[in-house]
């Protein structure tokens, strides 16, 4: 779905907030059903907005070295809109 996606062969992301849960990040983590060595969890903690509910509402793959993603420090788009990643290794 639109809150995960793989970047390359090493690093898999995932947003949670008000669609997914840690939960489900935990058990793709624990299970290891990634299929790559990094995960990167993108929180959403605050942002409600329709317009922003997917990470692939904001954030998208243009090409093998190109990503574009909103501009969160641009003065139009909330404070709560901003999104922090955690970032975990499979041992």
């Amino acid at each position: 779905g639109g809150d995960h996606m793989v970047l390359n062969g090493s690093l898999t992301l995932l947003q949670v907030g008000n669609r997914t849960n840690f939960a489900g990040a935990k058990h793709l983590m624990d299970n290891d059903l990634l299929g790559t060595d990094k995960f990167g969890v993108v929180k959403n903690s605050a942002d409600i907005s329709s317009e922003r509910s997917h990470l692939d509402t904001f954030f998208n793959i243009v090409d093998p070295s190109t990503v574009i993603i909103l501009n969160f420090d641009d003065p139009e788009v909330p404070k709560e809109a901003k999104r922090l990643v955690d970032l975990y290794r499979r041992n």
